[in-house]
């Protein structure tokens, strides 16, 4: 059962809403032990507290929630509507189950991109190691360049000129649309626009 629950853990925290069909297909497809309906139905009832309490994870409606969503109000209701008809992301079981630690991305050549010129920006290495990943975050939203005005007020960014502006602008759009998101299960924008072409 604990496999079945890091699986419901890392696909909640990839995915942000998940449908308990979707976790059971993924991991019967991953896995040479199949588990069915009756299982899930179990997780659903039994380990409802425990799923809440350790993995920070709720159930509504039969989908596994990132707690935070079902906190926030009617936030459940509009990720459903953003990810509607759009294909999952799925990875292999080994990345996958990376996902199991909330803090977990994919460090991607957009990310490395813009912690070396914050690294130019700062002259300490962690000021630019937090930014990053400060905004690395900022950019799993579906909003990502909505308010970032706020996350430069709270860590004190401030520009030597326009064009150094202009460049940390490119790259955390860069970067936003080469991050993994909720809202495009787990897709990240350039990878859903591509499967559009």
């Amino acid at each position: 059962m604990d496999k079945v629950m890091d699986y419901i853990q890392a696909l909640t925290n990839l995915y942000g809403v998940v449908h308990k069909d979707k976790v059971q297909e993924i991991y019967n497809q991953q896995n040479d032990d199949k588990i069915d309906d009756k299982s899930m139905e179990y997780i659903i009832k039994e380990k409802k507290d425990y799923l809440i309490n350790h993995r920070q994870i709720t159930v509504h409606k039969d989908y596994f929630v990132y707690l935070s969503i079902m906190v926030a109000g009617s936030y459940f209701d509009e990720e459903l509507r953003a990810k509607e008809g759009k294909p999952y992301y799925i990875p292999e079981k080994e990345e996958l189950l990376k996902y199991k630690d909330v803090n977990y991305f994919e460090v991607n050549k957009e990310y490395e991109e813009l912690l070396q010129f914050l690294k130019k920006m700062f002259w300490r290495k962690s000021k630019a190691e937090d930014v990053a990943r400060e905004i690395q975050m900022h950019c799993e939203s579906f909003r990502a360049m909505e308010n970032l005005h706020l996350l430069f007020e709270e860590k004190k960014i401030r520009f030597k000129n326009a064009k150094q502006a202009d460049e940390l602008m490119r790259l955390i759009r860069n970067l936003a649309n080469n991050t993994r998101i909720w809202q495009n299960n787990g897709y990240t924008p350039n990878e859903l626009d591509v499967g559009k072409r």
